[in-house]
């Protein structure tokens, strides 16, 4: 977790999901690290693979057992105010990983609250706002027919349904075809200009 200095009301918090730190997903993210730290803004990162956290856990109740690191999951989220998601893209989904961090941390009476006889529950976490950027490896005419679906999990089932508004959703495709550092220099400029705060 790193945190630079900030100017007022700007904090981010950058969630990267790839096991591998010399992966794309990894570059696109430190490209977004040197912009927020050449402007002082304010950031916090979380590299799922540097501080694992065990599957959700429930007892007889279904209330989640105790976890020590739920308490520090959520304060990071309640000091952003915009959370980036890198990761790449899995079965048509994120890695298990991120799924199960949202599992996890992302409670009732923490994030949403059911309420009796309504289809969505109340959405506690309304300040906040999300970017996700996917890497994946199709053509990209096949993200144009299953774009739809990727977005309706996302959008619908994890970041509306419970807490946030989606400001922005970017797939980088045909990255079998893009290898190299020069081909793929054009996405990296995508993302500082979709990241840029005015």
């Amino acid at each position: 977790m790193t945190t630079s200095k900030s100017l007022p009301h700007h904090h981010t918090l950058v969630i990267i999901a790839h096991p591998n730190k010399k992966s794309f997903s990894h570059k696109i993210v430190r490209s977004i690290i040197d912009y927020y730290e050449s402007e002082w803004l304010s950031y916090d990162l979380l590299d799922l693979y540097d501080q694992p956290q065990w599957f959700l856990q429930l007892n007889e109740i279904n209330k989640p057992l105790n976890d020590d690191l739920i308490d520090h999951m959520q304060s990071l989220i309640k000091r952003a105010n915009e959370i980036i998601f890198c990761f790449p893209l899995w079965r048509f989904d994120c890695p298990a990983i991120l799924k199960n961090r949202m599992e996890v941390n992302l409670t009732s009476w923490f994030a949403y609250r059911y309420r009796p006889g309504k289809l969505f529950p109340k959405k506690l976490l309304t300040d906040k706002c999300v970017r996700v950027f996917v890497i994946a490896w199709w053509p990209t005419w096949a993200y144009s027919i299953l774009w739809w679906f990727i977005a309706f999990l996302w959008y619908i089932g994890r970041i509306n349904y419970v807490w946030m508004k989606l400001r922005s959703r970017t797939i980088f495709p045909d990255m079998n075809y893009y290898k190299t550092t020069e081909s793929r220099q054009w996405m990296i400029e995508k993302v500082k200009k979709i990241i840029k705060v005015s």
